[in-house]
């Protein structure tokens, strides 16, 4: 998810440099509308290197007429705004602000910056994708379903006698309802900056090192993917923040070679509290919402995801168990047992622990959620840093009060058996006692598995593993 952006960003900040030798008043425009310098350019080119411009001589000829020259700008910005990204969580544009209602946040630019315009931006992309060199990284550029929707630049060098600049960008995606529920910032930034890395090394750029952490910004902590690196004997330095709302994440890039002004470049962002999205209509996490929002992305979900939604918090094997949504824990006591206890490497637990919500209580027959966890890495780690590898829900029937359960595909504590096998398929195992009235079915999808146990007609137990 992103993981695109902070290469991409790295290039077109070099690429844009390069545009820069006018004066500062006109520095701007000639930076981000390479769209006039291609316009003029060639005719000057044409009659001392004719072969060079072969292709952009028809284009060059029609342009006083028919404007061909702005006509691959303005695919460019249809292409990229026919994305998946709705026109909501876009922002507006002057020619010296940025407002984005959507995530709350507005940018002035300082005295010697340029915000921009859509058709610079789109100019600014194309450049930047003709600057890219290696195939890989080129597909990953083009298929990327997000929008740059504002890119400002410094009217000044960062370095006196260089063609090298500031620049700060926002780049916007949808993730979808299912990606936004399971994933955070934290956990869609570390997974960018896996793929950052070897991007970067592809485009030439050298000592690069990454880093997750936190920052303020718009008043509040916020995550950001840190990213030094060298383009010859140049040192580059990036922060990029997430902003999450829902399914759409805002990544805002700040870039700056030579010396690293990362953060005064985003001090310019201030909360524009009175137009953004409120938690409420954007991820639906009200107390009523919750449970809505994460049984509206597991109905798309198969079996194989290893999802269950419980009281409206979804649960997902391979997830940590720290990271468990809502105010699940641990009995008092277990809680202060297994903080001392390690998972050695490449182990699981061997047990399992019940986790709770307060509201119903810890006795014996109260709602619960049995969990293991295991540990793939290899070195020891304490016993709550596992991931979660089984989850079990035992003794349904016997509890007071037992919240809503929502299983992948939709399936609740009221389907029937004939429900399970409409959506899974056949079972891979049935086992009854007519006598008890006791049946218990098992279906698989690849590596996870789940087992339904009816007792005299009603599912008591869910169990579901990796």
């Amino acid at each position: 998810i992103l993981s695109i952006c902070i290469m991409l960003l790295l290039t077109v900040s070099l690429a844009a440099c390069g545009n820069k030798d006018e004066e500062p008043a006109a520095a701007s425009a000639s930076a981000a509308s390479s769209s006039e310098e291609e316009a003029e350019e060639p005719e000057e080119v044409v009659e001392e290197e004719p072969e060079e411009i072969v292709e952009e001589e028809p284009e060059e000829a029609e342009a006083e007429s028919t404007e061909e020259p702005e006509e691959p700008e303005e695919t460019e910005a249809e292409s990229t705004e026919e994305t998946t990204v709705p026109a909501d969580l876009l922002g507006t544009l002057t020619e010296t602000s940025y407002v984005n209602d959507y995530f709350g946040l507005r940018y002035d630019a300082p005295a010697d910056w340029y915000v921009l315009s859509r058709d610079e931006t789109a100019a600014i992309m194309g450049l930047a994708a003709s600057n890219i060199d290696n195939e890989k990284i080129l597909e990953m550029f083009e298929s990327t379903g997000d929008v740059t929707d504002f890119y400002a630049m410094a009217t000044t060098p960062a370095m006196e006698g260089t063609d090298t600049y500031n620049t700060v960008n926002i780049t916007i995606q949808d993730i979808g309802k299912l990606y936004g529920i399971l994933y955070d910032e934290k956990t869609m930034a570390e997974a960018s900056v896996d793929s950052v890395k070897e991007a970067l090394e592809a485009q030439g750029l050298t000592d690069i090192t990454t880093e997750i952490s936190e920052t303020e910004f718009l008043g509040k902590p916020s995550v950001v993917a840190i990213v030094t690196s060298k383009a010859g004997d140049l040192n580059m330095y990036q922060k990029q923040v997430y902003l999450k709302n829902g399914s759409a994440v805002a990544c805002v890039t700040a870039t700056a070679p030579v010396e690293d002004k990362t953060d005064e470049i985003l001090s310019a962002f201030t909360a524009d509290t009175d137009t953004a999205a409120t938690d409420e209509e954007a991820n639906e996490e009200t107390t009523t919402g919750t449970a809505s929002a994460a049984a509206g992305a597991i109905v798309e979900m198969p079996l194989s995801s290893g999802a269950v939604s419980i009281d409206g918090d979804l649960f997902t094997l391979g997830t940590g168990f720290g990271e468990i949504p809502g105010e699940w824990a641990l009995t008092p006591e277990d809680a202060e047992k297994y903080k001392e206890y390690t998972l050695n490497p490449m182990s699981t637990s061997g047990s399992a622990m019940g986790v709770y919500k307060e509201k119903w209580g810890y006795e014996f027959n109260s709602f619960h959620v049995m969990i293991s966890v295991v540990n793939m890495s290899e070195s020891s780690i304490p016993y709550l840093e596992g991931d979660i590898d089984y989850l079990d829900i035992p003794g349904i029937n016997r509890s007071e009060t037992v919240p809503e359960v929502i299983l992948p595909g939709g399936l609740t504590l009221e389907s029937t058996e004939e429900d399970f096998i409409a959506v899974y398929g056949e079972p891979s195992h049935v086992y009854e006692d007519e006598s008890t009235e006791f049946k218990a079915i098992s279906f698989r999808d690849g590596d996870i598995s789940l087992d339904v146990i009816w007792s005299k007609g009603k599912i008591d137990e869910i169990t579901i593993m990796s």
